[in-house]
């Protein structure tokens, strides 16, 4: 049945999949950028928030924890804030952040908070509700590495989603740190460890034929 007008597709794909869509169409080719400051060439980011969308859309089958449906759109910009941080701070302060993450030992969190008093998570939620995003996916970008303090289930799922793109082999870990999934969000979002390394062996196994489907 050909769909013909805004209600209609509404009705028929649902608000939460015209959300997803409209959102990866918009923010694609941003994110397709290479951030050498993060260790990510050309593509590398799309690449890693495609899969951890993948993982937060296939979350729910290794977790007890019902997880919201914000959670896909939240997982696909938790990384948006990089953007802003690269195209905007001042050169010598991108060095001061690589070389505090490359030599320093410091995670990527721990750098920009200590280096510029905010990190990309919270930078990435005012972004998410200057758009006017739902509050869920501002929390989930916000907290995507700080679920602990969230008091939502969705920053344990948005997380989740960064850490198994990660272990699937995307993006840049500057140390072990990185990459760690918090034990409390584990428990939070009931997941066990054998339902971690499925979830990690479902997005590597995944991951190129969704993103032939954002290229057409």
């Amino acid at each position: 049945m050909r769909i013909g007008t805004i209600r209609e597709a509404v009705a028929r794909l649902g608000v939460r999949t015209l959300l997803s869509l409209a959102t990866a169409v918009g923010v694609q080719k941003r994110m397709g950028q290479a951030l050498p400051e993060y260790g990510l060439t050309e593509g590398a980011l799309w690449r890693h928030s495609v899969a951890a969308a993948l993982a937060a859309e296939s979350a729910q089958a290794y977790c007890t924890t019902p997880l919201p449906p914000e959670t896909y759109v939240a997982a696909l910009l938790h990384d948006v804030g990089k953007l802003v941080m690269a195209r905007f701070l001042d050169a010598d302060v991108l060095r001061l952040l690589a070389a505090a993450r490359e030599q320093g030992g410091l995670s990527s969190l721990r750098a920009e908070s200590e280096l510029v008093l905010v990190h990309h998570g919270e930078l990435g939620g005012l972004i998410a509700q200057h758009w006017q995003l739902p509050e869920r996916v501002v929390t989930g970008i916000i907290h995507h590495h700080t679920p602990d303090q969230a008091g939502d289930v969705i920053a344990d799922a948005v997380h989740l989603a960064n850490i198994a793109a990660k272990h699937a082999g995307t993006g840049y870990s500057a140390t072990e740190e990185d990459r760690q999934l918090h034990a409390a969000s584990m428990t939070r979002l009931g997941l066990t460890a054998d339902g971690f390394s499925a979830l990690r062996d479902h997005v590597a196994a995944r991951l190129e034929t969704v993103l032939a489907m954002y290229t057409g």
